[in-house]
């Protein structure tokens, strides 16, 4: 005879968050695919909606504040004289507007 032990429910009720799939289903097939812990979904939502903004401090908004600290202690200027660009082009058109030809 076989007897099922059951999960404490703290571990239960943490495992239904993770996996919401399991609140109605036991899902078996984790060998190959599985479904993914909630943390895991929000994750790639975070980095997905990064993307929509390459090359902007939307795409990661907590690197532009430390790479202005860290460019400004290399240089020995303040962290407010850096302008980030979406790239080479447009950064150079910015400085090419600011000249009086």
């Amino acid at each position: 005879m076989t007897t099922a032990i059951a999960a404490p429910p703290a571990l239960a009720a943490a495992c239904e968050r993770e996996f919401p799939l399991c609140r109605e289903y036991t899902y078996l097939n984790t060998a190959a695919a599985g479904p993914l812990p909630q943390r895991t979904v929000r994750a790639i939502a975070d980095v997905a909606a990064a993307a929509q903004y390459p090359h902007t401090a939307r795409a990661l908004p907590s690197a532009e504040p430390l790479v202005r600290e860290r460019l400004a202690r290399l240089i020995g200027a303040d962290p407010g004289d850096f302008v980030f660009t979406g790239n080479t082009t447009h950064g150079m058109n910015i400085c090419a507007q600011g000249i009086a030809w």
